[in-house]
């Protein structure tokens, strides 16, 4: 047992050594903070010789467990799309959300998505993603089965997908935490589109400072966030701002949860509208379904509203919308309207 033991220790020491800073720059290297040089994927990938692509460093060179890689300050426009992040513990890292930008200007169609991750303890930090445009699931970030996900300060925005879901999407019992950075100005050309699903159940998703604004989405609510799923999915939302968003569904809201447990503290809520053609419309703000608990608490509402003798220009709770369980519940405490 001791020798086994041993083994496993000596091979833990090795992964960590074989792991890896790279580096990647545009180029210029004006505003530059990691690199010294313009990026050219025949270099090695190191801060005097960086490469010209995420995609290079991902797709030609492979990361391994505990690689990171640096981004430096640039415009990477229509270089990096469909990356697949399969590996435990590695990091992207940017200069800042308004300094390295990954833009793709929503070229070549449907199914481009910025990348995918099904890895434990993947981070993604200080970088936009712009016009990305998928056909079905997310347009821009999907997590799917992956624990420990760090987001912080990126900026996901103005994509538009082909149809069928939001920017970013978090399903298959994966546990993010998003610090800073936002959803913002994502639109659908067809069906869905907006800011963050979380789908299905097993997720458990926080939002610290976070901007949900200027989205909108058809045909699905919550044009800022959707949750769906049962009691075992948690989101909780600290310190937020969730403006200007708009939905046209039938469901409505910026926020629609059903199913699942959703914590709201601290959050400001505003100029959030449901508006679209026949019927009553419901929730401006929040749209609460079947089996939902919905715990709000020091929060604002203002200026939200709903049209077409609209129900709860805040706040609408509707359990003839589709969720686990039967009634829901919805406790506030100390918030403004």
């Amino acid at each position: 047992m001791n020798k086994i033991l041993i083994f496993l220790f000596l091979l833990t020491i090795s992964l960590k050594s074989l792991a890896t800073n790279y580096y990647v720059n545009d180029g210029s290297t004006v505003g530059d903070v990691y690199t010294t040089a313009i990026g050219n994927n025949g270099n090695p990938g190191t801060a005097a010789a960086p490469f010209a692509s995420l995609t290079y460093a991902v797709n030609s060179i492979g990361l391994v467990l505990g690689d990171t890689v640096f981004v430096d300050a640039g415009l990477f426009y229509q270089l990096d799309e469909n990356l697949l992040f399969d590996v435990n513990n590695v990091a992207i890292i940017g200069a800042g959300s308004l300094l390295t930008e990954f833009d793709h200007d929503m070229g070549g169609g449907d199914f481009e998505r910025f990348g995918t991750i099904t890895a434990d303890n993947v981070t993604f930090q200080g970088f936009t993603i712009s016009g990305y445009d998928f056909g079905g699931d997310a347009y821009g970030i999907l997590i799917d089965g992956a624990s420990n996900v760090i987001i912080n300060d990126v900026l996901a925005q103005d994509s538009m997908p082909g149809g069928g879901s939001a920017t970013i999407v978090v399903r298959g019992g994966s546990s993010v935490e998003f610090d800073g950075g936002g959803s913002n100005c994502n639109s659908p050309a067809s069906v869905a589109g907006g800011g963050v699903n979380v789908e299905g159940n097993g997720n458990n998703v926080v939002f610290n400072n976070y901007s949900f604004s200027s989205n909108f989405k058809a045909l699905q609510g919550g044009s800022a966030l959707y949750i769906v799923g049962d009691a075992t999915t948690a989101v909780t939302l600290n310190n937020s701002i969730v403006a200007d968003n708009t939905n046209t569904s039938g469901t409505g809201g910026a926020v629609f949860v059903s199913g699942s447990v959703l914590n709201v503290r601290g959050t400001c809520f505003s100029n959030n509208i449901t508006n679209s053609g026949s019927g009553p419309k419901y929730g401006g703000a929040i749209t609460v379904g079947r089996g939902a608990l919905v715990n709000i608490s020091q929060c604002s509402f203002s200026g939200n509203s709903v049209s077409n003798s609209g129900k709860g220009g805040a706040i609408s709770i509707n359990t003839s919308f589709s969720g686990s369980g039967s009634a829901a519940i919805v406790n506030i405490d100390t918030c403004s309207f």
